[in-house]
């Protein structure tokens, strides 16, 4: 009969200690639940954060490479980004997973694709298309006041020392950075030209 020799014991050393210790910090983790209680009350997010919440991923979980359900909607939204797409943006950037969206526009995006995507039911509706009747009773506002009134907005936010006001009036408005600087520049040059360039007799 052979007996078993006494358990060999072990003894903690350096490498021992550094292996246990990458382990744990190595160790992969899963998504989190997406916090609802923030996501669902900020105005805009980052388009690669929206898909994240389309998928119910918490953003800061960064699934991006490591999701293939999630890399494929990004694919799609981004494409969706270009002219003639379907997703519109406050902001685009030239990385466009880091364009500035909105979930509801998102969410206008998911319902069109086929098959719609499936999100989850604390994600926002997509916004109500207006009603042609509603929007022909209302008035549309002349370019000029237009562009008067989002001047006024613009020097308001500068001296409250708003970064990013012109990000801050797309959002208002609910068009692009750059169409904002359409308007805002329009409003210079005619301040600037000469009056046989804009047909516009001067002031006397």
């Amino acid at each position: 009969m052979k007996v078993p020799g006494p358990e060999k014991q072990v003894v903690n050393t350096l490498l021992t200690d550094a292996t246990a210790v990458a382990a744990e910090w190595y160790k992969p983790i899963g998504p989190a639940p997406v916090a609802w209680r923030k996501w669902l009350n900020v105005a805009t997010v980052e388009l690669w954060e929206a898909i994240a919440i389309s998928c119910g991923i918490e953003p800061a979980y960064n699934p991006q490479g490591t999701d293939p359900g999630f890399d494929e909607r990004m694919a799609i939204a981004k494409s969706h980004l270009r002219p003639g797409g379907k997703l519109q943006a406050v902001a685009i950037d030239k990385r466009l997973d880091c364009s500035v969206v909105r979930l509801a526009d998102v969410a206008t995006l998911a319902a069109s694709c086929s098959p719609p995507w499936g999100l989850p039911k604390e994600f926002p509706s997509p916004f109500a298309a207006p009603d042609p009747a509603e929007k022909a009773a209302v008035p549309s506002e002349p370019p000029s006041e237009r562009r008067e009134r989002l001047t006024r907005r613009r020097d308001e936010l500068k001296a409250k020392g708003v970064r990013g006001f012109l990000k801050t009036i797309a959002a208002e408005e609910s068009v692009s950075v750059q169409r904002i600087k359409q308007i805002l520049s329009s409003g210079d040059q005619e301040q600037t030209s000469p009056h046989w360039m804009t047909g516009i007799p001067p002031k006397s």
